[in-house]
């Protein structure tokens, strides 16, 4: 018998097979993405459908009349249904002489959700013209009936959109459960009421309460850094309208809050203008609310008060998350106690180093917060997670943050419930945010003039003369002294920056490097930190015809008034340096001598320039200090990326880059020091073809 296998014939295989693979290898794909954004979808928090109040009321019944003028008054109600009433309007709230009516609307009939009862008339305050607002906060004192309350320990007053069934929580100032009444503060003519949670403390401590509000899709881009017409920061307009575009405005557009006012380069924060400017704008609408809450911390006396005061700031929070669907914004600052010889608690002294958050969620014992210091970063999510406990027995546990992102850090242990109402209205928020979208086409804010390099010109050399000026007196003069800063392609991928002092005419000029192809520079008004006054940002192009670079190094050091110098010494001994700058085989592209650099070091075979084999050797040198202290000079961080082309993939012919980049101090004049020394083997150079913008992440 054969030992041999006899051998069928392979059948030739159709394209079936084949077709039947990919579909199905298509139909996992489809799977496992929509899978992916179910898991997605269902992981972010809900957004609830907001409740409405369906009141029925009859006609207005006028209770008091009175005509008040700068110097304020008090309308009050002493009898009748509406006995306990009162208005006490400070001086300034209005600029002229007013008609202010306080009248009431009795409610016939209403269909309230379950856990919600009215236990007020409705207050009606209105005044002669057609002005909504009062210029600062007045203090009003409305009436409720405890006998229709059920158990009269969650109740609060709102202001409430008889229309639309729209209410919003007041900032109260005194609950007094006993009498009936609520005091709070108001800068709106319009409805109140006060509204039960048909619940009890200890019930709702226990049980979560999710708002729907998303840092990472719902807060701001930018950090809470201010501007120069709102330096101490814009957190209270930037939680405000935060929560006013999740309420208002979230539907109505595909694209978060969190990306849609990004503009240029999504890796920068000063380049979003619009953002800025809005955040700003809606602070300073804030500005008068915000001192009046600061003086109004001198209420506080002795240790229990502020203690009790404090537990109930935090379970009004958590009603009105309960009772509205709606994100709560809090107020907050330092507190410390002045004690008496015995050691009791004399009084409460504020540090006057306000802040502002908005509260999206409480679960735990702790409540979430969004922090406008701390915007969502891909990088590093975690970090925008801030959370303080809470609890009925302890009230609030130590919130540590600052009045910017940029200020100290201070140990928060006052709170204080902010009712919108205390500031615009919506409907002048939806004003501003008209504007901004249409791009804030007015002069708030300064302009930006670039006289030269016009827009898109081209640049042969390998440094460019950047000229203009700022044009807006009131940045000139308000606060310290500005400066403009410029976003650079660094030549490495990255964005370089240098910042110059504006003289006073608001005029600057500045040298900087350019890289091969399109440039584009961002131009940054503002204090001496970016992050200090914004002031503006705009954005010049021009595209360059010098060519690319097989080796490039680029010195920066971090500080002004000093001149620094880079040296590089080729294999063949050439000494590149200020009074050296060209050779045959590389050059520097200019001296910079008023500190900051850069100054670049680079090699181009395409300019028909050589990279031979070999040791390049690159130093850092302490040219002069130019900063007025004869006695001593300031010590200099510098700074030296290296890039260079390392080999070429035979193959493809694409080089392969090496990069280093080396840091040190410098701490005299005269003083040498060694960077690194690149060692050049056998390459062989490309040309190589440059990003639309490099350095720019749009």
């Amino acid at each position: 018998m054969s030992n041999t296998k006899e051998s069928t014939p392979a059948k030739k295989r159709g394209k079936l097979p084949f077709v039947i693979a990919c579909a199905v290898a298509l139909l996992c794909c489809c799977t496992l993405i929509a899978i992916v954004f179910i898991i997605y979808f269902f992981s972010q928090p809900p957004t609830p459908q907001l409740p409405k109040l369906d009141l029925t009321t009859g006609s207005s019944t006028q209770l008091v009349t009175k005509a008040v003028n700068e110097t304020g008054g008090t309308l009050e109600i002493t009898e009748g249904a509406m006995a306990g009433a009162k208005i006490e309007i400070p001086q300034g709230a209005l600029d002229k002489e007013e008609t202010i009516t306080m009248s009431y609307k009795s409610v016939s009939s209403s269909n309230l959700p379950q856990n919600m009862r009215l236990l007020s008339n409705i207050l009606v305050l209105e005044k002669s013209n057609s002005e909504d607002m009062f210029l600062h906060p007045v203090a009003i004192t409305l009436p409720y009936d405890i006998t229709k309350a059920k158990f009269n320990e969650l109740v609060a007053a709102y202001e409430i959109d008889l229309g639309s069934g729209d209410f919003d929580v007041m900032t109260t100032l005194e609950i007094d459960k006993e009498q009936g009444q609520i005091k709070f503060v108001t800068s709106h003519f319009t409805d109140f009421g006060i509204l039960e949670l048909v619940e009890t403390i200890d019930n709702i401590i226990n049980a979560p309460v999710e708002t729907g509000f998303n840092i990472s899709r719902d807060g701001w881009f930018i950090t809470n850094n201010g501007a120069y017409i709102e330096p101490n920061g814009n957190c209270l307009g930037m939680s405000a309208f935060a929560r006013q575009y999740f309420l208002n405005y979230r539907d109505s557009s595909p694209q978060s809050f969190y990306e849609k006012l990004r503009e240029g380069d999504k890796n920068l924060e000063v380049d979003d203008k619009i953002a800025q400017e809005l955040a700003a704008r809606i602070q300073l609408s804030y500005a008068s609310r915000w001192t009046t809450l600061d003086n109004d911390m001198k209420r506080f006396n002795a240790g229990n008060t502020h203690k009790q005061t404090q537990i109930q700031t935090g379970i009004s929070v958590i009603t009105s998350m309960l009772l509205s669907g709606k994100p709560q914004v809090i107020y907050m600052d330092q507190l410390s106690p002045t004690y008496a010889a015995n050691g009791e608690v004399l009084n409460w002294n504020a540090l006057l180093k306000s802040h502002s958050v908005l509260i999206y969620k409480y679960q735990d014992g702790f409540f979430y917060i969004y922090d406008p210091n701390y915007p969502y970063r891909a990088g590093e999510p975690n970090k925008s997670v801030r959370k303080v406990s809470f609890n009925t027995t302890d009230g609030w546990g130590i919130y540590n943050s600052g009045v910017t992102a940029e200020s100290g850090t201070y140990n928060y242990n006052y709170f204080l419930h902010f009712g919108t109402s205390i500031a615009f209205k919506d409907s002048t928020l939806e004003g501003l945010w008209e504007m901004a979208k249409n791009g804030f086409n007015d002069p708030s804010f300064p302009e930006i003039m670039v006289d030269s390099p016009e827009e898109d010109a081209t640049v042969t050399e390998r440094s460019v003369v950047i000229s203009g000026s700022v044009i807006g007196d009131d940045f000139l003069t308000t606060g310290d002294d500005k400066y403009v800063h410029f976003y650079y392609p660094n030549g490495s991928g990255g964005l370089a920056t240098i910042k110059k002092k504006l003289d006073a005419e608001g005029a600057f000029e500045v040298e900087l490097p350019v890289i091969p192809g399109n440039n584009r520079v961002g131009i940054l008004a503002a204090g001496e930190y970016p992050t200090s006054n914004w002031g503006g940002f705009e954005v010049i192009t021009f595209v360059s015809t010098i060519q690319p670079a097989d080796m490039l190094i680029t010195m920066s050091w971090a500080r002004g008034q000093s001149d620094i110098d880079l040296h590089v010494t080729d294999p063949v001994g050439n000494h590149i340096y200020y009074q050296n700058k060209t050779s045959n085989i590389g050059s520097l592209d200019f001296d910079n001598t008023s500190g900051y650099g850069p100054e670049h070091y680079t090699i181009s075979s395409a300019s028909g320039n050589e990279m031979p084999i070999g040791n390049y050797l690159v130093q850092v040198h302490y040219y002069a200090d130019h900063d007025g202290n004869y006695d001593s000079a300031q010590a200099v961080p510098w700074l030296v990326n290296m890039k260079w082309v390392k080999y070429i993939i035979p193959e493809t012919n694409e080089p392969v880059w090496a990069e280093q980049t080396m840091s040190g101090v410098l701490t005299s004049e005269k003083q040498y020091q060694d960077v690194y020394t690149i060692t050049i083997e056998e390459v062989e150079v490309e040309e190589l073809s440059s990003e639309t913008y490099p350095g720019w992440n749009f």
